[in-house]
C-alpha cells in the first residue's frame, strides 16, 4: 500500500540525501568559502557602482572621499543583506529540522497504531475461537474463559 511505503520511503530520503547536504553546508570549509564569495561580491558591486556614478557624472573624480564614502555605504548594505540571508537560511533550516521531526513523530504513531490495531485483531480471533468452542461443547465454559484470558494478556505483553 502506498502509505505504508510514504514512511521508509522518506526515512531513506532523509538518511541518503537531505542530512548528508545539511551536514555539508554546515562544515567550515564551506562556510568559509561562502564567505569569502559574499566578501568579493561585495566589493565588486562597490567598486562598479562606484565607477557607474563617475561615467554618469552624479560623483566628481576630482574628489575620491565622496567615491570612498559610496562605496562603503554600499558596502555596509550587502553585508547587511549578506546577515539577512543568512537569518533566513537559518530560519529556514530550523523550519526543515522541525517538519522533519514532526512528520517523524507521525510515522512512529502510525507504527504504533498499526501494532495495537493487529493486537486488537489477535484478541478479536482468539476471542471468537473459544466462543465457538465453547458453543460446541469443547470443555467447561470458565477453564476455557481462563485459558482465552490468559492468551490475551501473554498477547498484551508481547507489544
Amino acid at each position: 500500500m502506498l502509505i505504508d511505503d510514504v514512511g521508509p520511503g522518506l526515512e531513506v530520503v532523509l538518511e541518503e540525501n537531505i542530512g548528508p547536504g545539511i551536514q555539508a553546508m554546515l562544515d567550515e570549509e564551506f562556510n568559509a568559502a561562502v564567505g569569502e564569495t559574499a566578501r568579493v561580491v561585495s566589493r565588486e558591486v562597490a567598486i562598479g557602482t562606484a565607477q557607474g556614478l563617475e561615467e554618469v557624472g552624479l560623483v566628481d573624480t576630482e574628489d575620491p572621499t565622496v567615491v570612498e564614502l559610496i562605496a562603503d555605504r554600499i558596502v555596509e548594505m550587502t553585508e547587511a543583506l549578506g546577515w539577512i540571508f543568512w537569518v533566513l537560511v537559518i530560519v529556514f533550516l530550523g523550519l526543515f529540522v522541525v517538519l522533519i521531526g514532526w512528520a517523524s513523530r507521525l510515522i512512529y504513531q502510525a507504527r504504533d497504531v498499526k501494532k495495537k490495531s493487529d493486537l486488537r485483531d489477535e484478541n478479536i480471533a482468539r476471542l471468537a475461537e473459544a466462543i465457538q468452542q465453547i458453543e460446541e461443547g469443547g470443555g467447561e465454559s470458565s477453564e476455557l474463559f481462563r485459558q482465552v484470558s490468559q492468551q490475551i494478556e501473554d498477547g498484551d505483553d508481547d507489544t
